[in-house]
């Protein structure tokens, strides 16, 4: 079920779930953004369409067992170790 929420930025959107992943930040219609490698920064993940974004977020930022294997979680991840 969709859930209404603002972002950082004050934007309402509709996601399709709560993220669990930590370094998840905001989203919009056709992008994903996230804790970035380098501190101080975010990366994006931008999609053709709609439901691929719907897709992607639903099998690695809204699930404990698959963010982890997620490639913008495993950039962000660098800087900790």
């Amino acid at each position: 079920m969709p859930i209404s929420e603002k972002n950082k930025q004050g934007v309402t959107f509709a996601g399709v779930c709560r993220a669990v992943c930590p370094y998840y930040d905001h989203e919009s219609r056709f992008s994903i953004t996230c804790e970035g490698p380098v501190e101080n920064t975010l990366a994006s993940l931008k999609f053709t369409a709609e439901k691929a974004r719907i897709r992607w977020v639903e099998e690695f930022c809204c699930c404990m067992e698959r963010y982890p294997s997620c490639p913008l979680c495993q950039q962000a991840e660098k800087k900790y170790r």
